[in-house]
C-alpha cells in the first residue's frame, strides 16, 4: 500500500470517526432540526483537515527521500558459470620528455680515399745489364713515377716532371753492381740494378826502336809539361761498408797515376784524352778518423793530397 493510499484510509477512517461521534447530541440553544446539520459540517471541516495533514506527510516524506519501493517478484535462482579472467597488466607510466629515447640517426657512411700501397713504376734505359765500359764514370738513366725520388745508394738522381731521371756513377775497376731506388709520396719503393764491368784501357808501351838504330833525331821526346796534372776527389767521406772514394783528373796520355792512403791504394792509367778516373777502398779505415790520401803522377812526380773520413759500420 503506497503512502497515499494510507492517507486516504485515515481520512476515511476520521470520516466515519466523526459520523459516528455523538454530535447529535442536542447543544444548548439550537433547535432540534438544526443539530444534525452542524454535525455534518463539522464532520466535514474534520475530514478535510486529516486529508490536508496526510498529504502533506505524503510529501514531506517524499522530499526526504522515502520512497515506497514497488513489490518484489522472485524469480528462479540462476547460477551464472564463473568466468576466469585474464591477469590485469600492470598499467604503464606514461613515459615524460625527458625519459623518451632519443630516434637513432644513422649517420652516414665515411666516404676515405683507398691508401696507395702500389710501388711507383721504374725501368733503368741506359746502361744495359752486363755492358762493359773502359771508362769509369758513367751517366745512368731511366724513367719513373712523376714526383718519385730516385737514388742510388746514398746519391740522389735528378727527376724531371715527366719522371725522366738521370746520375753519373764512378765504377770500381771489374763488375759493378748499380741498384737504383724510387720512392714515391705514399712511401712506396720500387728497386732495379744492372751489372756492369768496368776494364780500364791498358796502355801500350812505347815500341822501343832496334838496337843497333839511334833514336831519330829530329822527334824530341814527349813534352809531360805540355800536359797538365790535376786531380780531384768526389765523396771526402763515406758511409758504406767498405768505404771508399774516387777519384779522376787529368794527365798527359798514357800516364800512370797512382793513389794511396791509409790501407787502400790503387793505379790507373790516363787514357787517350788524358783523363783518368779510380775509386779507392779503404777496408780498414778507422771509424771517424780523417786520413790523408795521396794522388801521384808516377811521370813527373808531381802529388796532390785529399782528406778522408769512413763512417762505415759506426
Amino acid at each position: 500500500m503506497t503512502l497515499d493510499q494510507r492517507g486516504r484510509s485515515a481520512a476515511d477512517g476520521i470520516r466515519t470517526s466523526v459520523s459516528q461521534a455523538d454530535l447529535r447530541l442536542p447543544v444548548p440553544g439550537a433547535s432540534p432540526g438544526a443539530m444534525p446539520l452542524v454535525a455534518r459540517m463539522v464532520s466535514f471541516a474534520m475530514a478535510v483537515v486529516a486529508v490536508s495533514i496526510i498529504g502533506l506527510m505524503a510529501i514531506g516524506f517524499r522530499g526526504a527521500g522515502v520512497v515506497e519501493s514497488e513489490p518484489t517478484i522472485s524469480s528462479p535462482s540462476i547460477v551464472a558459470e564463473p568466468q576466469v579472467l585474464p591477469p590485469r597488466e600492470p598499467a604503464t607510466p606514461p613515459t615524460t620528455a625527458a625519459e623518451a629515447p632519443l630516434p637513432s640517426v644513422t649517420a652516414p657512411p665515411a666516404t676515405t680515399t683507398p691508401e696507395d700501397v702500389t710501388p711507383p713504376h721504374l725501368e733503368i734505359d741506359h746502361p744495359m745489364d752486363g755492358s762493359v765500359f773502359t771508362e769509369s764514370a758513367l751517366r745512368f738513366s731511366g724513367a719513373t713515377e712523376p714526383g718519385a725520388t730516385v737514388m742510388a745508394g746514398r746519391f740522389e738522381a735528378d727527376v724531371a716532371d715527366d719522371g725522366r731521371w738521370s746520375i753519373v756513377l764512378f765504377l770500381a775497376e771489374g763488375p759493378n753492381r748499380a741498384t737504383i731506388t724510387a720512392t714515391d709520396a705514399a712511401g712506396n719503393v720500387a728497386e732495379a740494378s744492372v751489372v756492369v764491368t768496368y776494364r780500364p784501357p791498358v796502355a801500350e808501351p812505347p815500341a822501343e826502336p832496334p838496337k843497333d838504330e839511334p833514336p831519330p833525331k829530329d822527334e824530341p821526346p814527349p813534352d809531360e809539361e805540355a800536359y797538365d796534372f790535376t786531380a780531384h776527389q768526389v765523396f771526402g767521406s763515406c758511409s758504406e761498408s767498405p768505404p771508399y772514394d774516387e777519384f779522376y783528373g787529368t794527365a798527359a796520355p798514357g800516364t800512370r797515376i797512382v793513389v794511396w792512403g791509409g790501407n787502400g791504394e790503387g793505379a790507373v792509367i790516363a787514357d787517350g784524352s788524358g783523363n783518368w778516373a779510380l775509386r779507392v777502398v779503404f777496408p780498414e779505415a778507422p771509424y771517424g778518423e780523417t786520413i790523408v790520401v795521396t794522388v801521384k803522377n808516377s811521370a813527373t812526380g808531381q802529388t796532390k793530397q785529399f782528406e778522408f773520413v769512413s763512417y762505415a759500420g759506426g
